[in-house]
């Protein structure tokens, strides 16, 4: 899936051809050309240490529970969808709502800092320091 592929390359693994399929140069090189590692990997830790490892939805903090980091930095608008690695294109969500958003494709709204379900669930950014709504 395109969101573990991205979140891959953020963190520094190894993607194997054999994992992406037949277009895996292709879709590889759009990867890595797109995301700007090292910047995104800056992004990452800036993001984690701004919020304390805790998810900006529901303020699960794993730090505290587990002594360890375990929210994602996911791309708001997803990096295969044209979307960047710049803060304000980045949130830091649970496992469990980082899963949500990509399996309901929910839609951010920046104009109330929340994410949109196609059910009628809306989930708002509970904890927020960097991103501004317009």
């Amino acid at each position: 899936p395109e969101d573990e592929l991205e979140a891959r390359v953020v963190y520094g693994s190894e993607i194997k051809a054999d994992e992406i399929g037949p277009d895996a140069p292709a879709r590889t090189r759009y990867l890595y050309d797109t995301l700007g590692t090292p910047r995104s990997r800056r992004n990452v830790k800036q993001l984690v240490e701004m919020y304390d490892g805790k998810c900006q939805i529901c303020g699960y903090d794993p730090r505290r529970r587990y002594d360890g980091d375990v929210c994602h930095v996911h791309h708001i608008i997803w990096i295969s969808r044209g979307g960047e690695s710049q803060l304000n294109n980045l949130c830091l969500v649970c496992p469990s709502h980082h899963a949500a958003i990509h399996m309901d494709d929910a839609v951010f709204d920046y104009s109330g800092l929340e994410y949109r379900f196609t059910n009628g669930l809306v989930e708002p950014l509970t904890i927020n320091r960097h991103l501004v709504a317009i």
